[in-house]
């Protein structure tokens, strides 16, 4: 992956733990609401900083650990420093954020033309939160997949089969089972085109999945019926 690496989409999962208020006011608010809904704020924020902390520590500037590791990142009013420090690490991540998206439209824009109609297809509707159901390497240079996608919210929808012909190279974790479909990039390639796909594992981390094809098939898997 070119732009949506494994290593910024950590961070944009672990930046949910420093997105807490940062005035007085906007605590009273968030404490009486966690009340009202019978929530321990400050237990949740614990174990969730626990969770959290090896990563926290590799993301975060040095100045910001020793918040990190007396426990005190999420936990309520927090000090004017602490304010200081997570209104600025906010600031400069929404604006790598948003260079980053930028920089991924304009490749994709750059190359759309270029793009087999299915692949662009594929990129445009996404299968962000689909499911891996399988991944097969068949005769004459094809692979195919097969993605549960009423993981993405969509009732009673049929598993998604993505199958790629005149494949040159591919590069298959082996732990796809259960592994859910975050996002994906397009190049093009001398074969044709080349799509990259970050993955979520269920058990936690992200591997990535990579395959250079000069065609791309989209429809429904057999359901077997």
């Amino acid at each position: 992956m070119r732009f949506f690496t494994e290593e910024f989409d950590r961070e944009l999962q672990l930046s949910s733990l420093l997105m807490v208020p940062l005035t007085r006011e906007g605590w009273d608010e968030e404490l009486a609401f966690c009340r009202e809904i019978g929530v321990d704020y400050e237990e949740q924020a614990h174990v969730s900083l626990q969770h959290g902390r090896k990563e926290l520590l590799e993301i975060l500037p040095e100045e910001m650990h020793p918040y990190v590791l007396d426990g005190t990142l999420n936990q309520p009013y927090a000090p004017p420093e602490l304010v200081r420090l997570l209104a600025a690490w906010r600031e400069d991540f929404e604006r790598r954020r948003q260079e980053l998206g930028r920089a991924a439209r304009e490749a994709y824009a750059s190359i759309r033309e270029q793009l087999p109609a299915s692949a662009r297809e594929l990129h445009e509707h996404s299968l962000h939160d689909a499911q891996f159901v399988s991944c097969s390497v068949l005769p004459g240079r094809q692979i195919e997949l097969v993605l549960d996608t009423t993981t993405m919210g969509k009732a009673m929808a049929p598993p998604t089969r993505l199958l790629f012909s005149g494949v040159s190279d591919a590069t298959l974790p082996n732990d796809l089972d259960r592994a859910y479909w975050y996002g994906e990039e397009f190049e093009l390639s001398p074969a044709g085109f080349a799509l990259s796909v970050l993955l979520q594992k269920e058990t936690g981390g992200f591997t990535e999945l990579r395959i250079e094809a000069e065609q791309l098939e989209l429809g429904w898997a057999d359901s077997g019926e």
